[in-house]
């Protein structure tokens, strides 16, 4: 099992940056998360897999934040993807590194043996497990991006027009026809 790795190849003593960079602070790590919760958990998590030699620092020597990207591979690897993730690479320099999940893993292995990530974000699309994506963030608990739960309300096109209505963006006006599993359908208006 591998996994992809992005960093920033520049090199970090440029002359021409003379506006200084934020120094992110370091999210705590899961198990102090948790201890300090006070949460009592039945059975404690497993301790996480062993990814490369060692912990990669930045220049502060601190542990370097590790954003872990977990989607198909179609979305993870997009050139809007891979756009975003150059320019975060290229504003935080040596203050962080991305992980992509290689889509084998994501479908075939347990949660328990994907790398470890202080920072998750997940896209669902066809064929993703979004189940195990909200595991591993149960497991781990990184800082999530974008709202793993929320997800499943993208799939269901009621929720999404109650969503723009309650936020006062314009829509237009639409009926949806939702089917059971006989084929016998329900038709819901948007009635304004």
């Amino acid at each position: 099992m591998s996994t992809t790795e992005l960093t920033n190849d520049t090199p970090s003593s440029s002359s021409a940056s003379t506006t200084p960079r934020p120094s992110p602070t370091m999210p705590s790590t899961p198990a102090t998360a948790a201890s300090s919760e006070g949460s009592t958990s039945d059975a404690a998590a497993p301790p996480p897999p062993k990814v490369g030699e060692g912990v990669e620092t930045a220049p502060n020597g601190m542990k370097k934040i590790i954003i872990g990207v977990c989607a198909m591979q179609r979305k993870a690897n997009s050139k809007p993807m891979k756009a975003i993730m150059q320019k975060i690479l290229e504003y935080y320099q040596d203050w962080l590194s991305f992980i992509i999940f290689p889509e084998d893993l994501i479908i075939n292995e347990p949660v328990e043996k994907w790398p470890l990530c202080d920072c998750l974000i997940s896209f669902h699309a066809t064929d993703f497990p979004l189940y195990k994506a909200i595991e591993y963030e149960r497991l781990r608990r990184p800082y999530v991006i974008n709202d793993l739960h929320r997800q499943y309300d993208l799939l269901d096109r009621r929720k999404v027009f109650r969503a723009l209505a309650r936020a006062g963006i314009a829509h237009p006006r639409h009926c949806v026809l939702i089917r059971d599993a006989e084929g016998n359908g329900r038709l819901f208006f948007d009635i304004e």
